[in-house]
């Protein structure tokens, strides 16, 4: 599955890998610390919208807190989708084929929940503006802000396990240790 399809559209973008010494799998070490990077980018969007969800999840137990509150939530929530979450994404999918298979793998993984979580982002800002009761009683609005937390959590959860198993075989391969990955379900 792709960054450009379902909810989002194409985006045009271009980097520059300077070949470094290449390790044993054939990637370079360039490539490996720009995923890393890009992935810390994808925990760190992931987290603010959890933060964003989170706090509208706590809104809805408020009445007296308007729909305008809401409305900057989620159009905080619609920014960092659009302008952190899938640049990043876009970024590591271009770099996966130049990584080994198990970092493949978890950059799909990213890219999967990535799609879930925006497609349930869009659902919020879409019931959000259909609500016809205030947003505390809707229980739609209520469910789609419920989904995104959810979704938002389980990125979290595998963009920062990527990044720190990533960080960790980066700084054995400093220390000079050839270490292999092994991929697959135990």
């Amino acid at each position: 599955m792709t960054i450009n399809n379902a909810i989002w559209a194409v985006v045009a973008f271009g980097a520059i890998l300077v070949p470094a010494s290449f390790a044993a799998d054939g990637t370079t070490q360039e490539h490996r610390k720009m995923a890393v990077a890009h992935i810390g980018q994808v925990e760190e969007a992931t987290r603010e919208l959890y933060f964003h969800a989170d706090r509208l999840t706590a809104l809805q137990r408020q009445p007296s807190i308007g729909a305008a509150t809401h409305s900057q939530h989620l159009n905080s929530m619609r920014e960092i989708v659009n302008e952190q979450l899938k640049p990043a994404l876009a970024a590591l999918e271009k770099l996966s084929p130049n990584l080994p298979e198990w970092k493949q793998d978890g950059i799909d993984s990213m890219i999967n929940s990535a799609v879930k979580l925006a497609t349930e982002t869009s659902a919020a800002i879409s019931a959000h503006n259909d609500i016809t009761v205030p947003s505390h009683m809707d229980e739609k609005y209520k469910s789609a802000v419920h989904a995104v937390a959810e979704h938002a959590q389980d990125l979290v959860r595998v963009s920062d396990a990527a990044g720190k198993l990533a960080l960790a075989h980066l700084e054995a391969e400093k220390a000079g240790l050839n270490v292999a990955i092994q991929t697959g379900q135990n």
